[in-house]
């Protein structure tokens, strides 16, 4: 039986194009970060080869901990599909036993997932061999180095994973609660290095690393640069006491699942509600007239309300949430607790700073929560097949789509808004009472709540213009992706960064100061992009169960009209009003400096200073200098003396002074 059941897994994901896309971006990734030199290998630094074994066992690590992110697609499902289409009581009843049915879902997904993950070590290797490459940062391309990584870290990692979200698939039932299990295997691996990080034990620390990267570096610690770009990662103490560790883990994952799944639906495992005593003692209803249907703006109202509130509700009390805030409050106290720790000096925990740390460091999750959230609420009423009886329902689909976003938005914010107990309570424990909860909640709707709109919208329209709930997933990642690997490339310039925060420091001297304008017209361009993203995909939404192109585009037509023509106007002209105030004030008011600028002046100074390099310096001794600060006008004045003596033997003839070519501050309009 465990055959039948396997070979129908390898047929069934044959059939799907996400596979073919998912292998398609592993390896276009891996390729790329091999080819491009605008995309920097961690390992491939000074005179390590791009493609020398070092670096491309850290290339394998990184896009395996990437691609498990997508694995929920393949193997997180396996297991609910039978529910989603409603098959899984007709399994139930035939003679395939457990042990079987699990084993062949299991091994299935994972097989696929294996030669899925082949576009890793197959897209480096034929990265490393693109004409383009300037052959000094490269080696003699060797598959073996690009295969061995994959065998000995991916595999096993593969594995791991599986093995959760195959658990999490089989005992909970539910696609949330497996895409948050890949929310928390990332913040459990985060913990574990803050924890690790502060301990002096290389065994401890190598053996919370599920992922390998710390095995990677305990036993490459002492490589020479001859080492790394010759020798392949050997099996030595740490890496088989790490693999080993983790194999164990995961089979007692997968016997733990054997011994405690069963063949019983949901409604089956809940005893049925006792009937109401109305039908107990055989009171029959009261006849009434049927209500007159009322379409007017209260009633709009009225539906909105109704739709926010009831997926509000249904989001906040879900056990998934619950699990979140447990997860997300860990790892905000952790953050929290070494938040008054620079380079090894301690500081006290004001409240910017852990302000700063805590609300700043949890945008990923933002991220990540969003496109997770915006995906099933888009897609919640057909994943439980419903979407006929609302979509037939006289309610207008601005009302559907903007109650969802006002529930996804009001969960996250929540979810942001608990974050600030926790920030407080490890301030306390550090012994810091002088707490500012305004300036939490500043960090919150000042420097996030804006971002958190802005990426909300987006992954709605998103959602609703993809008709496939994991292809919107992925297009949302890559966006994330593409969005840093477009900087690197050099466009880096604002208006290029649409959803991306912008960093915001804070002064005890004088807050957020000058920052507060660029702020606003960064989040401004964004949540208008996110409009005009909305306003087409409401034209483009789904109602029914024809979702054909040809049938949307004629919906589409039908539903434009002045109202939507205005609401797309509006937030074009937004758009182009805070966009062209970011282009002014950057490129008109002050010089827009790249990147790449700024190193070929660095390169400028090296060649005109470096034949000055033997010129002898005499020595400061004394120094006595006035410092006035005008913060509001961010400027400042002095007055001082340096006293200089020369200890050398012999006289010196000139003196190098730096000192500002121009006085020029950055200007806002």
């Amino acid at each position: 039986m465990i055959k039948e059941i396997l070979v129908f897994e390898l047929r069934y994901h044959a059939r799907r194009p996400f596979n073919y896309f998912f292998f398609a971006l592993l390896f276009s990734l891996s390729f790329a970060l091999i080819a491009s030199d605008a995309v920097q290998i961690v390992g491939a630094i000074g005179l390590v080869k791009r493609n020398g074994p070092y670096a491309i066992a850290q290339l394998s690590i990184v896009m395996t901990v990437i691609g498990l992110l997508f694995a929920v697609a393949i193997v997180g499902t396996s297991m609910l599909r039978d529910f989603r289409h409603k098959a899984h009581e007709l399994l139930f009843t035939t003679h395939l036993s457990e042990l079987g049915y699990l084993a062949g879902r299991f091994v299935g997904s994972f097989l696929v997932m294996a030669i899925v993950f082949l576009g890793i070590p197959l897209g480096s290797f034929f990265g490393s061999m693109a004409p383009w490459i300037d052959p000094e940062f490269v080696l003699t391309p060797n598959f073996w180095w690009h295969l061995h990584p994959y065998l000995v870290f991916g595999l096993p990692t593969m594995f791991v994973g599986s093995a959760i979200f195959f658990a999490v698939g089989a005992l909970s039932r539910s696609l949330v609660v497996v895409y948050c299990s890949g929310f928390g295997l990332l913040v459990a691996q985060s913990l574990a290095e803050t924890w690790t990080s502060s301990l002096d034990s290389d065994a401890v620390a190598n053996a919370v690393d599920m992922f390998g990267i710390t095995t990677l570096d305990l036993t490459t610690r002492y490589w020479t640069v001859t080492e790394r770009n010759s020798l392949t990662i050997p099996w030595d103490q740490w890496m088989i006491a790490n693999r080993l560790l983790w194999l164990g883990i995961s089979i007692a994952i997968i016997v733990g699942v054997a011994l405690s799944f069963r063949f019983k639906s949901g409604s089956d495992q809940k005893p049925a509600k006792a009937s109401k005593k109305s039908e107990e003692v055989g009171i029959q209803p009261t006849p009434s007239r049927a209500a007159e249907p009322i379409f007017n703006k209260a009633a709009t109202w009225h539906q909105l309300w109704d739709s926010a509130l009831t997926s509000t509700r249904h989001l906040v009390r879900d056990k998934v949430f619950i699990a979140l805030v447990l997860i997300s409050g860990v790892n905000t106290f952790m953050n929290a607790w070494f938040a008054d720790t620079f380079y090894g000096v301690t500081t006290w925990p004001v409240t910017f700073v852990v302000a700063e740390l805590v609300i700043g460091g949890f945008f990923l999750f933002v991220i990540i929560l969003s496109t997770i959230y915006a995906g099933e609420a888009v897609w919640r009423e057909r994943g439980l097949g419903a979407e006929q009886i609302l979509d037939s329902t006289p309610v207008n689909t601005w009302v559907l789509m903007t109650g969802k976003i006002i529930s996804v938005t009001a969960t996250l914010t929540l979810l942001l808004l608990l974050q600030v107990p926790v920030g407080i309570l490890a301030q306390l424990f550090k012994g810091f009472t002088d707490i500012d909860i305004g300036l939490y909640l500043i960090f919150i709707f000042g420097t996030q709540f804006p971002w958190l709109v802005a990426i909300i919208l987006f992954s709605f329209a998103v959602h609703s213009l993809v008709q496939h709930k994991f292809i919107g997933h992925t297009v949302l990642v890559l966006y994330w992706i593409g969005s840093i690997v477009i900087a690197s490339l050099g466009f880096e310039h604002q208006l290029l960064n649409a959803g991306v925060p912008y960093p915001i420091p804070y002064s005890d001297m004088n807050g957020f100061g000058h920052f507060v304008t660029n702020l606003s017209l960064q989040a401004g361009y964004s949540i208008s992009i996110g409009l005009m993203g909305l306003v087409i995909a409401a034209l483009a939404w789904s109602r029914g169960t024809d979702n054909e192109w040809r049938l949307r585009v004629q919906i589409a037509k039908k539903r434009w009209g002045a109202r939507t023509a205005l609401a797309l106007s509006g937030a074009a002209m937004l758009t182009i009003v805070f966009g062209g105030s970011i282009f002014y004030n950057t490129n008109v008011l002050n010089e827009y400096v790249t990147f790449e600028d700024r190193e070929e002046l660095v390169v400028h100074w090296e060649k005109t200073y470096r034949p000055l390099i033997h010129l002898v310096p005499p020595r400061i001794i004394d120094v006595d200098v006035t410092v006035e600060l005008d913060p509001e006008n961010r400027a400042f004045t002095r007055d001082g003396r340096y006293v200089v003596v020369n200890k050398n033997d012999d006289p010196i003839d000139s003196v190098l002074v730096s000192y500002p070519e121009s006085h020029t501050v950055e200007r806002f309009a």
